[in-house]
């Protein structure tokens, strides 16, 4: 996978977050004002769960950027369901009658698809290795592309193969881990999504994923890697709690980024509930409407699926890869 023509649904959100993110900068909402009370903090997971259910259609499938049933975004609704407890609902278990049927053509566009499809096989306690005949787990070990070396064709797909990998049980190649190393940014330790080395293009996504590749693929949280890393994620903590999508003047916190940076923050051991981290979690809560679902950022107000998505794990306190209960 390589280029914006096989982009995985993670790396087709980050590039509307970053447009998103621009527009929004200094924007402001009395609706987003009004909806900033948190829902009760015990309570805030099973109300995402209870909303999200609400929003996967006959088939089991949860609907993607296309308006169609997407399999990319019902692996993320499966993820965020099992996480929430939730692994043996009949909205789970439908969405993966779904995946069984779908998830072939999906895992074969490439192999940071098929990481996504394992990482969700996995958590529900399928065999990834027979999803309809399809071995996606060796589709994740032949995934390397020549042209650029990583997994997939790009930093966050290796990344996602890396976690695919460790789900599946499977060795994590050492030089996938070095591979990854070349690509952290010396200036401020972050990773950058399209494997820049140039500082300004590093992201809290992609280091927060990457951070989660590292540990799950056996690395130390005392490592200087994960340390570099977790300095770069502290510069794009916001003023008033969570985190944002990249160093920018104003930071603005944004639900997407300050929920999977709270799961590369427990992968390395950190407590992101923790004055020393802008008591991200409960930050993050602020960001949840009356409904249930979580709302991009304060200046975007309306219910939004994918803020939920990634919400969720980390309300749960679960960095990827994420167990069967």
């Amino acid at each position: 996978m390589s280029g914006i023509f096989h982009l995985t649904r993670f790396s087709i959100l980050r590039l509307m977050l970053a447009i998103v993110a621009i527009l929004a900068f200094g924007a402001s909402s009395p609706l987003a004002a009004a909806q900033a009370t948190p829902v009760t903090s015990g309570d805030s997971l099973q109300a995402a769960a209870a909303w999200l259910v609400t929003q996967q259609d006959a088939s089991g499938a949860f609907v993607g950027f296309s308006g169609e049933p997407d399999p990319g975004t019902t692996i993320d609704a499966v993820l965020a369901l099992v996480a929430a407890g939730e692994a043996e609902s009949d909205a789970v278990n439908l969405a993966i009658e779904y995946l069984a049927a779908s998830g072939a053509g999906y895992a074969e566009m490439g192999a940071g698809y098929a990481a996504k499809l394992v990482m969700a096989m996995v958590a529900v306690g399928r065999d990834p290795a027979n999803i309809g005949g399809l071995n996606a787990v060796e589709l994740i070990a032949d995934g390397v592309d020549e042209a650029s070396g990583f997994c997939g064709g790009e930093v966050f797909d290796h990344a996602l193969c890396m976690i695919g990998l460790v789900a599946a049980g499977q060795p994590v190649p050492a030089e996938w881990t070095a591979r990854l190393l070349e690509f952290q940014i010396v200036e401020n330790g972050g990773w950058a999504f399209d494997g820049s080395l140039e500082a300004p293009m590093a992201d809290s996504n992609t280091t927060a994923i990457v951070v989660q590749a590292l540990v799950a693929a056996g690395m130390t949280t005392d490592q200087e890697p994960i340390q570099r890393a977790l300095s770069y994620l502290s510069s794009v903590l916001a003023p008033g709690g969570g985190f944002a999508y990249a160093v920018a003047d104003p930071l603005v916190a944004d639900a997407n980024s300050t929920g999977t940076v709270i799961q590369a923050l427990i992968a390395a051991g950190q407590d992101p509930g923790s004055a020393d981290w802008g008591n991200a979690t409960a930050a993050l809560t602020t960001l949840q409407n009356p409904s249930g679902a979580f709302r991009y950022m304060e200046s975007v107000p309306e219910d939004n699926l994918y803020a939920t998505l990634q919400a969720m794990p980390a309300l749960a306190g679960l960095p990827f890869p994420i167990r069967p209960s």
